[in-house]
């Protein structure tokens, strides 16, 4: 994934002169997602460190805490 990514800023680089907004547009496009993807990774991780002392949840509870948190009802 990280190859692909690369690649893309990479050709997004050789098109900058020529299209300067257009290329910054998508600069700051994918340097915002690979900043919510690394959030989102260390989020992960963090809840796996502590899932064995967690209890198990059923499906309504977890639709529930996904629309708190979606409708910002809640911050996680």
């Amino acid at each position: 994934m990280d190859n692909c990514l690369e690649e893309i800023l990479q050709k997004i680089e050789i098109h900058r002169e020529k299209h300067p907004e257009l290329m910054n547009m998508w600069s700051h496009y994918f340097n915002t997602k690979k900043k919510n993807f690394i959030e989102a990774v260390k989020n992960c991780d963090n809840m796996l460190k502590e899932i064995d002392q967690m209890q198990r949840f059923d499906e309504k509870s977890i639709l529930l805490i996904y629309l708190l948190v979606k409708y910002n009802i809640i911050n996680v």
